[in-house]
């Protein structure tokens, strides 16, 4: 592993380091990144880990991560002992489950692009009257948060400020798939549909018991 570090030049060395940081705050690395005029273009610390990967592999694996991929779309770490993640407040969760059940309803018909594109009162409209995850309409500050939360860890990324933030387009990413597994989806869901749950009854297991944050 060093030789292969060492061969790095001073640029790629500094490259290797922001990249390792930026997996830890953000978990998440998608092969596509926003461009600055709103499309989608090749991630180069995307790529820049997929050439280097056992490097990458072989540093996280020192500091007791695993560093994984998935459908070549999405590349992240998660802690080898399940430590170390983030509390998530429940809406933050739930939001989650309606991104993830979102983004697979909208692959079925879209084209072979693996992003998908929502609207916030979208969203809040499917949470409150398709899926049944909240019986009123979050307070702003609890929304904002919950959604700067999600788009903290690459998982959606703002796309187009409209007048009416509710009409404010954000892209779903292939990093949802990951944050809320399949094996997960189904129990998560039926078990905040079950319980009448509040931020203060769910400790940290059960807050983290669907995502990998």
């Amino acid at each position: 592993m060093l030789e292969k570090y060492e061969s790095f030049s001073t640029r790629e060395k500094e490259e290797f380091r922001d990249i390792c940081n930026e997996l830890f705050d953000k978990t998440f690395l998608n092969e596509e990144v926003i461009s600055n005029d709103g499309g989608f273009v090749i991630n180069e610390k995307f790529n820049f880990v997929r050439r280097n990967f056992e490097l990458f592999e072989e540093y996280f694996m020192l500091s007791g991560w695993i560093l994984e991929r998935k459908n070549n779309e999405t590349i992240y770490i998660r802690n080898e002992t399940g430590s170390n993640r983030v509390i998530l407040k429940l809406l933050t969760t739930k939001m989650l489950i309606a991104l993830r059940v979102i983004y697979d309803e909208k692959r079925k018909t879209s084209s072979n692009s693996n992003r998908v594109q929502f609207k916030l009162n979208e969203l809040y409209n499917k949470m409150l009257h398709d899926f049944g995850l909240i019986d009123t309409m979050p307070s702003k500050t609890d929304r904002d948060s919950s959604i700067k939360m999600i788009e903290k860890y690459n998982i959606i990324v703002k796309a187009a400020v409209a007048e009416d933030e509710m009409d404010n387009v954000y892209v779903i990413m292939p990093s949802i798939t990951v944050a809320v597994s399949d094996e997960r989806i189904n129990m998560i869901y039926n078990q905040l549909k079950e319980e009448e749950l509040t931020d203060e009854e769910i400790d940290k297991n059960d807050a983290d018991e669907m995502a990998l944050l």
